[in-house]
């Protein structure tokens, strides 16, 4: 990792803090079951591809009447829709306004040991510059959460482990990695 356990829980306490200042439009989110092609056809002004959870689930984030649109939309074309029950609409413009720079100048970071995943971009963290950069712009970037499984795959993990409550996680892998 590149956050010792401090660092990680200091970063996520000021993260959450941050998220709960933003005022206005809190946003929404709503997940829907087709492929990312549909999804994208259907977004509007105002709401973004947030998650890529599986090849077939998407989540689309954004202002709450944009969200509102896209999930009527879907409905329309008799896509399962589920419109989520979250506090703000994560990973999306919604954020534009938080500003966490003076925290992630703040957190110490290790250069990773061992290949990091990251769900917004493309590869593991190259070191920890890297890292904070990506910290800098994730709560307004989407998570490739199935490109990401296939970078572990890639870079040799064949056990992966769902720590939490709930268990889509463990069919969105099934789902990704064809096992």
């Amino acid at each position: 990792g590149v956050l010792d356990l401090p660092e990680g829980i200091r970063w996520a306490a000021e993260r959450g803090r941050g998220m709960a200042a933003i005022e206005g439009d809190r946003g929404a989110m709503a997940a829907i079951v087709a492929d990312p092609e549909t999804v994208e056809s259907l977004l509007v002004p105002g709401a973004v591809i947030a998650n890529v959870n599986h090849p077939r689930q998407l989540v689309v984030s954004g202002t709450s009447e944009a969200v509102e649109q896209v999930a009527l939309a879907a409905e329309a074309r008799e896509l399962k829709t589920v419109r989520l029950n979250v506090a703000h609409g994560f990973h999306s413009q919604v954020f534009d306004a938080l500003d966490l720079d003076a925290v992630v100048d703040g957190l110490t970071l290790d250069e990773p040991q061992i290949p990091v995943a990251s769900c917004v971009q493309d590869r593991p963290y190259a070191d920890a510059a890297e890292a904070r950069a990506v910290f800098r712009r994730h709560a307004q970037s989407p998570v490739w959460f199935t490109r990401t499984l296939k970078q572990c795959q890639e870079l040799g993990a064949d056990v992966f482990l769902q720590v939490g409550a709930g268990g889509p996680l463990v069919s969105f892998a099934k789902g990704t990695l064809g096992t």
